[in-house]
């Protein structure tokens, strides 16, 4: 999808579809015009990796 990189940059992150979508690099700067999307990315960034497993597990969230 993208070529190899180590910084990140997402201006109008949204859904953070293409972040979600590509390969981690070492640097990921997420933005967004919108306080909420921004606030909501900032919770999930301070959630243990066991925290993230029970929400990946939540009916809501399975495809």
């Amino acid at each position: 999808m993208l070529p190899a990189h180590k910084t990140y940059v997402e201006p109008f992150v949204g859904s953070a579809a293409v972040l979600f979508a590509k390969e981690p690099s070492e640097v990921e700067v997420l933005n967004d015009a919108d306080p909420e999307i921004a606030e909501a990315y900032q919770l999930l960034k301070k959630l243990t990796p066991e925290q993230v497993e029970r929400l990946r597990k939540m009916p809501c969230l399975r495809p």
